[in-house]
């Protein structure tokens, strides 16, 4: 399984490490299938609510410069809470 990013990543796209923007895909929608952004729409829809999609939409061309000090703290949030999934229904999110 990869890491699938619903809005494509490219050099140092804020959306990277969004856990509303990755989630797990098998290799070949991953990296060969140019359609399958029409079902992972609607599934994401689903999962997280149409507000939450669009905001996703909407801040696809903002850049981000990571520091070592954040990406350490997404590695440290991870190994600690890896089996935990984030839902846009859950009230304590912030969005």
């Amino acid at each position: 399984m990869d890491a699938g990013h619903y809005v494509p990543v490219k050099g140092g796209s804020f959306l990277r490490f969004h856990e509303w923007n990755v989630n797990g895909e098998c290799k070949r929608c991953n990296g060969f299938d140019e359609f399958h952004l029409i079902g992972y729409r609607k599934h994401l829809i689903m999962k997280l609510g149409k507000d939450a999609v669009e905001w996703l939409e909407s801040h696809r061309h903002e850049v981000k410069k990571w520091t070592r000090t954040e990406l350490n703290e997404l590695i440290t949030k991870y190994k600690t809470n890896g089996k935990q999934t984030t839902n846009r229904k859950n009230p304590d999110l912030p969005f």
